[in-house]
């Protein structure tokens, strides 16, 4: 192993301010594993050793020299199926029944000695404008000690919920701990893990709201959020590919067909052109002149007549009808 990559693997160790995952970890530099034998090792109980073993999974620090021989020819095509150096990645139900049931001193004493629980225990009391309550404080501690969420990482939570709930509900609108909880449970499922990986999902989702807005923006949804249907459609949409000028000439086609922003009318128009590579109005027009939108190489005998028809709208609205 390199220095840097050593380097990096310490850093990580380091960062889930885990002792029992320290020595798991330094153990497994020369020994494979077995929980019954790094238990004995390491004067551990099993069971601190398997949650031990699995934040190093999480963090990528499992490698398949450390793992146990399989004892069937069976046991050896499933380890070749998965993704070794990764181990098996726990996900985190939520609410989470397996979590720790911490007591208020224990915490106290944690922050007291621990230098990155203090600071993020500072920074959530400043973001949320209030000292943590005793449940408030036992789910913070949980998103550090039982998700393992490195203290950069929820640094970044915080701010993040902070920024989203104020850009939703308004400057003087109040962030609650059970919504940092839940976010938090879907970063360690998503594995965000590390800061790079935080910052990336966070400027991906901000882009993502973007691009939203400017659709409900364009389908005239304007003065409140869209619900979780209408998400649906536009996220499906944005995914497939297609631009919001592309979405614009969709709704028209809607509005003059229906009267009005039938949903599932506009979908089956989007999906018709996804079917068919036609992504960009210049690809709309070259669809409905009969052209192919196929690299723009072929042609096609099918007009916009025959694409918007009477027949064509009528199998639409049978199968909005009974669906």
């Amino acid at each position: 192993m390199s220095g840097n990559k050593c380097e990096e693997n310490i850093r990580k160790v380091l960062a889930t301010h885990d002792g029992d995952v320290a020595l798991l970890y330094l153990f497994l530099c020369n020994n494979k594993y077995n929980e019954d034998d790094a238990a004995l090792a390491l004067c551990r109980t099993v069971k601190q050793i398997q949650d031990a073993y699995e934040k190093l999974s999480r963090l990528n620090l499992i490698h398949f020299k450390n793992l146990p021989e399989p004892s069937s020819a069976s046991d050896r095509k499933d380890l070749s199926k998965r993704n070794i150096s990764s181990g098996t990645i726990k996900k985190y139900p939520y609410p989470a029944d397996a979590c720790p049931s911490y007591k208020a001193t224990d915490i106290e004493q944690r922050a007291n000695e621990d230098k990155n629980f203090e600071g993020i225990l500072a920074e959530a009391q400043r973001l949320l404008g209030h000292h943590l309550s005793e449940v408030d404080l036992q789910k913070l501690f949980s998103i550090y000690d039982y998700l393992s969420l490195p203290s950069e990482v929820i640094i970044e939570l915080l701010s993040f919920c902070k920024e989203r709930n104020i850009r939703k509900n308004g400057s003087g609108s109040s962030l609650s701990m059970r919504t940092i909880e839940r976010e938090a449970y879907e970063w360690a499922n998503q594995d965000i893990i590390t800061f790079d990986k935080a910052e990336s999902y966070i400027a991906s989702y901000w882009e993502t709201q973007s691009k939203l807005n400017e659709a409900a923006n364009v389908l005239g949804i304007r003065g409140r959020t869209l619900s979780a249907t209408e998400q649906k459609y536009i996220r499906k949409w944005l995914d497939m590919g297609f631009p919001i000028e592309t979405l614009e000439i969709a709704l028209d086609r809607t509005v003059t067909n229906t009267g009005k922003l039938a949903w599932k009318y506009m979908d089956k128009i989007i999906s018709t052109w996804d079917a068919h590579s036609v992504y960009t109005p210049e690809q709309v027009n070259l669809f409905d002149s009969g052209k192919s939108n196929n690299n723009n190489e072929n042609t096609s005998e099918c007009s916009s007549e025959q694409y918007f028809n009477n027949n064509y709208l009528k199998n639409i609205n049978d199968m909005i009808d009974n669906s």
